[in-house]
């Protein structure tokens, strides 16, 4: 799952095209986190493992269809589709499979193959986004959010109170001026463990781009 400043990140890059107020947009693609919901719930997963388990975002279009002139609305779609996109190419690319195409590991940017847990996976994802975070700061391919946001657009999947909003994106933005003050950037390539290397994190930042920005142009979303 990507960290939500790779979601921030890809929100800014797609507005580059869109023209929406930025913290809307951000709030938006942020929500699908936040929000008081189970995560299958939130993300429209299907209940199924690998790819045909992964976000279903035709769902969520056909049932917000009336709603997606809403920035909010759109973040919380640019969520779905790049949590798709980059689920999808690690399943594709890093994890290792059993003959039963069962999940039993991953291989590292160094071609090196490890049988863990899914737990370890888990730590080793989170290790290798958490370099991605610096990346992104250290590039200003993130923006904090300025403004308080008082209204939410009346989507079942959205449970949060004004309250719980507000401190969602004091900590937001907390850790994106945390991340700052870390400047280990260079760190990014220099752990053996890492998934996924500087070259092919810059290229998927473009890929995942595109390919939500297609999605939305595909389905009439957005102007051409």
């Amino acid at each position: 799952m990507p960290t939500p400043m790779m979601h921030v990140a890809i929100a800014k890059k797609v507005n580059e095209k869109l023209f929406l107020e930025e913290d809307l947009l951000y709030v938006g693609c942020l929500m699908t986190n936040w929000t008081n919901v189970e995560y299958h719930v939130s993300h429209f997963k299907e209940e199924h493992e690998g790819i045909e388990g992964l976000c279903n975002p035709d769902k969520y279009i056909s049932k917000y269809q009336d709603k997606l002139d809403d920035p909010i609305v759109i973040g919380y779609l640019i969520h779905l589709l790049t949590d798709r996109f980059w689920n999808k190419y690690m399943l594709n690319n890093v994890y290792l499979y059993n003959e039963e195409n069962k999940v039993i590991g991953v291989k590292t940017k160094r071609k090196k193959e490890l049988n863990v847990s899914q737990e370890s996976i888990y730590e080793l994802k989170k290790k290798t986004y958490d370099k991605y975070d610096n990346y992104l700061v250290d590039k200003n391919l993130v923006d904090l959010i300025t403004e308080k946001i008082l209204i939410l657009p009346h989507l079942d999947e959205i449970k949060i109170t004004t309250e719980e909003l507000d401190q969602k994106i004091y900590e937001y933005n907390k850790l994106v001026k945390d991340q700052k003050k870390k400047n280990n950037f260079l760190t990014f390539n220099n752990n053996k463990y890492s998934l996924i290397n500087q070259k092919e994190f810059e290229e998927n930042l473009e890929r995942c781009a595109g390919y939500v920005y297609s999605y939305l142009r595909r389905n009439d979303i957005i102007e051409v």
